[in-house]
């Protein structure tokens, strides 16, 4: 897996901002669109209290409410290249009181996706274009509070659609305010947001702080520091050590860490991705699902029974073949059953059943993943036979209903740059790129198909390096999403992710 450097993009001052096209709906909804006023995200933000009668709002004051003893205000300031909106809670009694919920949530349109990296004093959210190369909408925390309010996985685990076209109603909800947190009798809580368009993931990696090192690392990995005048704490699973003016911290456990930086500001909590190797995850999952009963379990599970046999990773072959063996996968009726009927007859060598999957194959729709299973069988043939199957050809040469499984069979084609170079670079958004952090609302499943697919860029490619460390960053947060699952059992369902992951393994 290549390496990660916390400089794969660009550092420094943003360039080419403009504002964007905002506007307020009904409860304190802000819309925003581009320049022809198409929609491109909605931040929903919650403010405590009710508003204040006889009130009105103006272009700047947007909403005045209040609750017992407190006050709060949105405020929005068009800027050159930019539109801020304040938010303030007000404590106006004379004793501290515990600082209320305040927050908003992200939902982002059809053809983006969204994007979100932060320390809690600092961080952002980006929404960029899944269609190709183009501007993105940077929501960045100037003052105050930030954090997603969900962070035990990076990924969730709904069922994926269209590999490019998030669903509408993908959302994230993030806290504006330190749950718990004691507001002082007479002060002030404020959050200041700035809202621009950049050009591209580069600029937005320009509001990265400049001692950012590597989050996104495989356990076991040393990460330094440099921040000679604050103190560093590491949560479960990292420790600290200083060597001279620098910090090197050591993830020692796999999933998703943290690290407490305390500072002049007050103390930031950075988020450390630590990747477990693929085959500890698989090994030892697979030794858990062996003491299920298959018909229980979905065809994800099958399939990652399956690829474990034929990459000698199960730890009892004989059961495994007898636990696939217990259940009729093509019956199942889906893509990943398919896969795994396939992949587990191809290594038994029972070639009425390889058949009966390639003519299954032959009358399913083609949708994302269709045809990595079509190449991961084709390749299984292969290896039992020594011959390859006819009828592989044929499958992937079938036209595809959307862009997204057009894009995968030109990539395995290897159709010509010019026809898939704005897919990938698509893909590459929806993943984020380089930048460290999580997805808004990504499915699993749908991030293990993207970034299979961006495995599948020909090196030749102008755009192959950035889509092979995407792909490589993308594994590594679905890996540490699965960590420890199978020692607490939780992973028995929602494994289509780590299956796709696998599947596209084509090595």
């Amino acid at each position: 897996m290549p390496g990660l450097p916390a400089g794969g993009l660009a550092r420094g001052p943003a360039v080419s901002a403009q504002p964007p096209t905002v506007r307020w709906g009904p409860d304190l909804a802000l819309e925003i669109s581009d320049a022809a006023g198409a929609g491109l995200a909605t931040l929903r933000f919650a403010v405590p209290g009710t508003p204040v009668a006889e009130w009105e709002p103006d272009d700047e004051e947007i909403a005045l409410l209040r609750a017992e003893g407190l006050l709060s205000r949105v405020r929005m300031v068009r800027e050159p290249g930019s539109v801020s909106v304040s938010l303030t809670v007000d404590n106006t009694s004379d004793a501290p009181v515990e600082l209320p919920f305040l927050g908003f949530a992200v939902s982002v349109e059809p053809g983006w996706s969204g994007w979100t990296w932060g320390t809690e004093l600092e961080g952002f959210v980006v929404v960029a274009s899944t269609r190709g190369p183009g501007a993105c909408v940077l929501v960045r925390l100037k003052r105050g509070f930030l954090r997603p309010v969900a962070q035990d996985t990076c990924f969730v685990a709904e069922a994926s659609g269209s590999l490019l076209e998030p669903a509408p109603a993908d959302r994230s909800a993030f806290l504006l305010s330190p749950p718990g947190a004691l507001l002082g009798a007479h002060r002030r809580h404020e959050v200041l947001l700035e809202i621009s368009i950049v050009d591209d993931l580069d600029a937005v990696a320009a509001s990265l702080p400049p001692w950012l090192p590597e989050t996104i690392a495989q356990v076991g990995d040393d990460i330094t520091v440099a921040l000679p005048d604050e103190a560093m704490v590491g949560g479960d699973g990292v420790s600290v050590s200083v060597v001279d003016t620098v910090s090197v911290v050591t993830l020692r456990s796999p999933g998703h860490r943290e690290l407490v930086i305390h500072g002049p500001r007050g103390s930031r909590v950075l988020p450390l991705d630590a990747a477990p190797p693929l085959e500890d995850v698989v090994a030892d999952l697979v030794g858990q699902l062996l003491t299920r009963r298959p018909q229980r379990l979905g065809e994800a599970a099958g399939f990652v029974v399956a690829d474990a046999l034929a990459r000698r990773l199960a730890p009892d072959p004989e059961r495994a073949f007898d636990w696939l063996d217990a259940v009729d996968w093509l019956d199942r009726d889906t893509l990943l059953g398919d896969a795994t009927a396939g992949l587990a007859a191809s290594l038994q060598g029972e070639t009425l059943q390889v058949q009966a999957t390639w003519n299954l194959l032959g009358r399913r729709a083609v949708t994302p993943g269709y045809g990595l299973v079509v190449m991961r069988l084709w390749l299984a043939s292969l290896a039992a036979s020594g011959t390859p199957p006819p009828e592989a050809l044929a499958l992937l040469s079938r036209p595809a209903a959307d862009e997204a499984s057009a894009l995968e069979l030109s990539l395995l084609g290897y159709r010509g740059a010019d026809v898939a170079t704005g897919g990938v670079q698509g893909l590459i958004a929806l993943l984020g790129g380089t930048l460290p952090g999580r997805p808004i609302g990504l499915s699993a499943s749908r991030a293990a198909v993207a970034a299979s697919v961006l495995r599948l860029c020909p090196e030749s490619w102008e755009v192959s390096a950035l889509a092979a460390l995407t792909a490589a960053k993308t594994e590594r947060l679905l890996l540490a999403d699965y960590a420890g699952c199978a020692e607490d059992g939780a992973a028995m369902v929602g494994l289509d992710g780590l299956a796709w992951l696998l599947m596209g393994h084509l090595d």
